[in-house]
């Protein structure tokens, strides 16, 4: 891995974009484009500066590194989990009757998702 502030990752999300992308590429550049956002908005949540630097700090380093096999990225964002603080206070009002559907169909489309990619898309090493 190297350091090539994002270049490499700009050039392979738009190649899997712009030509005859498959599906798992297309899902890991939706995961990418998510975590720039998602982390846009968490700065403005009310959380101490010390967990704002370490969110960016992995979504930057996640991004910004060299995207040799893009398919790697998204495990990378996996510990910036207080990306999910905003979506979880945006839910957080619902009732439960609305929550726990919802839970479920998000559950199983993220084991679609790693279903997919692992069984399908062949990408396990």
């Amino acid at each position: 891995m190297t350091f090539d502030w994002g270049t490499s990752t700009l050039h392979e999300a738009k190649v899997t974009l712009l030509g005859s992308p498959s599906v798992a590429l297309v899902l890991v550049v939706g995961t990418i484009i998510a975590a720039v956002l998602l982390m846009f908005w968490s700065l403005t949540e009310r959380i101490p500066v010390y967990l704002h630097v370490y969110t960016v700090v992995v979504v930057i380093l996640a991004v910004t590194t060299s995207a040799n096999w893009i398919s790697s990225k998204p495990r990378f964002l996996l510990p910036a989990v207080l990306l999910a603080l905003p979506v979880a206070r945006l839910l957080a009002p619902l009732r439960a009757a609305v929550l726990i559907p919802l839970v479920g169909v998000l559950t199983v489309a993220t084991t679609w998702f790693g279903l997919y990619v692992t069984v399908i898309a062949k990408w396990t090493p």
